[in-house]
């Protein structure tokens, strides 16, 4: 049984890291989401982090912005453990931004089904490089 936690260490919140991340990651986007993913392979404990970020622009209330955010906080909580038994394997941290694009609030379903999108393509990605490595 995994655990389904978000613990602090899983949150991207400084600003080197988050800096990093938005000039050397790569990007793709799946509608809501504009995904920034970059892999560090000196990690001292292998782990995976995670920045949501909802423009102000977009959602001028408070309310409708940590909503979103705690939508997607719930579903990435709930499907994480793909990601990080790859994070675990290749003994590196990965860094995720998920930028939300929409300009209205969808259902949970739709975002968990997005972000298990997301999951897998990040997956397919790294486990595609290992095999090109070995």
């Amino acid at each position: 049984m995994t655990q389904q936690q978000f613990p602090k260490h899983e949150r991207l919140h400084e600003n080197k890291a988050i800096t990093t991340l938005f000039e050397q990651g790569n990007s793709f986007f799946i509608y809501p989401f504009k995904v920034f993913v970059r892999e560090n392979k000196n990690a001292e404990k292998p782990t995976l982090r995670l920045l949501i970020s909802i423009s102000k622009k977009r959602f001028k209330r408070a309310v409708l912005r940590n909503r979103i955010k705690r939508l997607t906080r719930e579903g990435w909580r709930q499907n994480k453990h793909t990601l990080l038994s790859v994070c675990t394997v290749k003994e590196s941290t990965i860094d995720v931004a998920l930028i939300y694009t929409a300009t209205q609030l969808h259902s949970f379903k739709e975002i968990q089904k997005k972000i298990t999108v997301i999951l897998r393509q990040i997956t397919e990605q790294y486990e595609i490089s290992e095999k090109n490595t070995d």
